[in-house]
């Protein structure tokens, strides 16, 4: 029987605060007692948390809202990998897929069939005695005071809970973590923004099922609202761009949004982009991961400094990282009896873009559902479960490596790939990306061997030594730094994706030297006709960074100008044929916002009321952004 102190606390509550809300009398909720663990969501992690528990011995049950498993991979129309680290149990689905992929429509074009991954998903579940509910929502939690004691659902029956020993959310948002009152971190520190969402079609290729990964727009996957809204939007993107050449039949549009990045729950730790590119090691890992910083966002001046630095001014967006990932990203912080096991799990924005792939989050399942079998069976909270348990069985499944267990227990940080000199000397060569994430990683040890390089007969090397040095916020480069922007090198990597100018990078530096001598460069730059929008908004905030209020003329010029490259350009296109969508993002929104905030920065408040408008936007995402500065304005008024 459930506890009489125990408190309901549902994923929805305050969400809608600007409507009234009406007193209702209802009976009781009915209670129905008896599993171990419960799985909350049946995505990319959730079956793969469910098999795992139940294997352990756990009575299990897993809910899943619509009527399939496999989230992205399955419904989604993502149907490949890309990067992450298989686990054990993922490896031996794949094998299953494989074999009934060659019975009901033989190899597809790429990656694995979605209707056999279904199927395989569902027959592991059954077979390993998970009890599955389809179209059967966790709304919910049962609560006794910072402990998870059920999971309240909502299905064609009604609405009612289900008791457990712990529950495990790979809701993929990390709703029922929030419904707990878990802290939760969504999108980019400055204004908010997840990573772009997909809506994909799947199309027959050659005789092949494949399908077309395209960006095609912002939501926030919290708000129902503006879910609506990218529904629509997306939905309306191919048959606006259509029609697809006749070696690409379109065969269905995905059933469910390619959300990249929603909530991000605050664990007990919290994975950062300094953790991958360290590729730190640690004794409570429970798996590693390995991606490029696969970060989706075409205006790097709304990305974090760090993302400016690793992208804009070091080339590394292709360069992997790896590193383990600690049993703390699962737990969240102040909630017992919850495991986080998707995309929410305990990461920053940054160490999302590497650590949200299918393979990680297939793997995540399983180590979760180990961990919640291993706890419910000794009745404790997932917290107080010794993680070298969790780890022996790890091993013996072999989910983890005895190899990579040992290294965690070494810990430390990866140690350098190459002397100095021989990375400087990599510059020059194929390998310059790689040279340079490494260079500044090492940071101090590497200065002479950069400083050195200043005098390389390769201009490209000398500026890249610049580069270096600035970042390491050595003030003597300045005007090496001022004459990259001044005369607008572009000496990009030739290959790979996301190669910006180099004085693109050169404005990042500044923007971490904060050196007043480089204002009035940058000022002539930004006033420059034509000047591309995303490096304009890159020095509306490196004005910012460096504070100078002479810079503030030239900040609120920007706000009015019309006449910047590039301010309607193509969203990112990942997969596909012949055929590419034309999916065009409007960046009016962004460096007008973005020149209100600079302002404000500096000192002027003025432009703050301009920017009313877009706190009416549909997209949540611009609303929210121009309310937030907008309270700055409200702010200063009342303090006057």
């Amino acid at each position: 029987m459930a506890g009489a102190g125990w408190i309901l606390r549902e994923v929805a509550a305050g969400t809608r605060p600007d409507r009234p809300a009406v007193p209702v009398i209802g009976g009781d909720l009915f209670v129905e007692n008896g599993y171990d663990v419960v799985v909350a969501g049946g995505g990319t992690a959730g079956p793969f948390a469910a098999i795992a528990a139940a294997r352990q011995g756990a009575r299990t049950l897993l809910l899943e809202p619509t009527n399939f498993l496999g989230g992205i991979g399955t419904g989604g129309a993502i149907q490949s990998y890309y990067h992450g680290i298989s686990g054990a149990l993922q490896r031996e689905i794949d094998r299953a897929v494989d074999e009934i992929s060659a019975k009901i429509g033989g190899k597809p074009a790429s990656g694995f069939d979605p209707e056999a991954k279904k199927y395989v998903l569902q027959k592991a579940c059954l077979e390993a005695g998970v009890e599955v509910r389809y179209l059967a929502a966790a709304v919910g939690a049962l609560m006794d005071g910072d402990a998870v004691r059920g999971v309240a659902v909502a299905d064609a029956a009604g609405r009612y809970a289900v008791t457990c020993k712990v529950a495990i959310d790979c809701t993929g948002d990390g709703d029922l973590a929030a419904a707990c009152g878990a802290e939760f971190e969504i999108g980019r520190d400055g204004d908010g923004f997840p990573q772009p969402y997909s809506l994909t079609p799947g199309v027959l290729r050659s005789g092949a099922i494949s399908h077309l990964n395209f960006d095609a727009g912002w939501a926030d996957p919290t708000d129902p609202d503006d879910l609506t809204r990218a529904h629509l939007e997306g939905r309306s993107r191919l048959h606006r761009d259509g029609p697809l050449p006749p070696e690409e039949r379109n065969l269905y549009l995905a059933g469910i949004l390619g959300v990249r990045e929603s909530r991000r729950i605050v664990g007990d730790y919290m994975l950062t982009l300094e953790d991958l590119l360290n590729g730190r090691r640690r004794s409570d890992i429970v798996m590693r991961t390995r991606a490029h910083y696969d970060n989706h966002a075409p205006d790097y001046e709304n990305e974090s400094l760090d993302a400016r630095i690793l992208v804009v001014a070091l080339y590394g967006w292709p360069v992997m990282l790896e590193c383990d990932v600690p049993y703390g990203c699962l737990l969240p912080k102040g909630v017992d009896g919850l495991l986080v096991a998707c995309r929410a799990v305990s990461a920053t924005h940054d160490a999302a873009q590497c650590f949200r792939m299918q393979r990680d989050m297939q793997q995540l399942g399983e180590v979760a559902g180990r961990a919640a079998a291993l706890a419910a069976a000794r009745g404790i909270s997932p917290r107080w479960l010794p993680v070298e348990w969790l780890q022996d069985v790890l091993v013996a499944s072999g989910g983890l490596a005895a190899t990579v267990r040992a290294a965690g227990r070494v810990g430390g940080d990866r140690p350098p790939a190459k002397d100095p000199k021989e990375l400087v000397s990599d510059l020059a060569g194929p390998g310059r990306r790689e040279a340079m994430v490494e260079l500044y990683r090492l940071g101090a040890c590497t200065r002479d061997a950069v400083r050195a390089a200043m005098d390389h007969p390769n201009a490209s090397v000398s500026r890249d030594a610049a580069i270096l040095l600035a970042l390491q916020r050595d003030a003597s480069v300045l005007d090496r730094i001022l004459a990259i922007l001044r005369d607008k090198i572009d000496d990009a990597p030739k290959t790979g994706s996301r190669a910006f100018p180099r004085w693109y990078g050169a404005i990042v530096c500044l923007e971490v030297l904060r050196d007043k001598r480089a204002v009035p460069a940058l000022v002539e730059t930004l006033d420059t006709p034509g000047i591309n929008v995303h490096a304009a908004g890159l020095i509306i905030k490196a004005l910012a960074a460096i504070g100078d209020r002479s810079a503030l003329p030239a900040v609120r010029r920007a706000f009015d100008r019309t006449d910047f490259a590039d301010m309607r350009s193509p969203m990112q296109v990942s997969s596909g044929g012949r055929w590419k969508p034309s999916v065009v993002a409007d960046w009016t929104w962004s460096i007008r916002i973005g020149a209100v905030a600079a302002a404000a920065d500096l000192g002027d408040i003025s432009l703050l009321d301009r920017i009313r408008s877009y706190a009416s936007s549909d997209h949540a995402c611009i609303r929210r952004y121009a309310e937030k500065h907008l309270a700055r304005l409200n702010l200063a008024r009342r303090i006057s």
